[in-house]
């Protein structure tokens, strides 16, 4: 939940700071409405439903996980592909600091699930949501940054690199977690 005002209002300040007069003008109130839309309404949405017609959800669960890992694995793959030259000159800047990100992640979201006291299976949960699913987040609110932008603007290209670097790290931790 606080992502929807902490998100805006960090990339605000992250244009500004590193793109300095190039900077576009950024509307804070329309990254925070796109960040309601894109994280907290689904999952209310999906919690609601589950409350009223626990059945239903049970019965269309399997369904809904498949078609949410599809468009979010489509949403990756197309930014990749529709940028793949540029993703090739950047990759040896950008992988290792992305992987290194995703590890970071990872650890602290298992460290402060354990500081916070939540079980094994909690702790397991929170990483792995913190290491993964932010390259679409990136890959979706980059157009909304640099608006009139043909094509996907170069500002995505961390979050295309990291949709990639997220399963060479999250992988492997997710088989370390599993024989812990």
């Amino acid at each position: 939940m606080l992502s929807i005002v902490t998100v805006p209002i960090l990339v605000v300040w992250s244009v500004g700071y590193f793109m300095g007069t190039d900077a576009p003008p950024i509307s804070v109130t329309s990254l925070a409405i796109a960040m309601f839309l894109i994280t907290a309404l689904p999952v209310a949405l999906g919690m609601i439903i589950r409350v009223l017609a626990p059945g239903f959800t049970s019965r269309i669960e399997k369904l809904f996980l498949t078609i949410a890992s599809v468009l979010f694995a489509l949403i990756i793959l197309a930014a990749v592909a529709a940028n793949w030259s540029t993703l090739m000159a950047n990759f040896a800047a950008l992988g290792p600091a992305t992987m290194l990100l995703v590890a970071l992640m990872l650890s602290l979201a298992l460290t402060i699930a354990g500081a916070a006291g939540l079980s094994w299976q909690e702790r397991k949960t929170v990483a792995i949501e913190a290491g993964i699913q932010n390259g679409t987040l990136g890959i979706t609110l980059a157009p909304l940054i640099v608006v009139g932008a043909v094509g996907l603007p170069a500002i995505a290209l961390p979050s295309a690199v990291y949709g990639v670097a997220m399963y060479l790290v999250t992988i492997p931790f997710v088989i370390w977690i599993r024989n812990k």
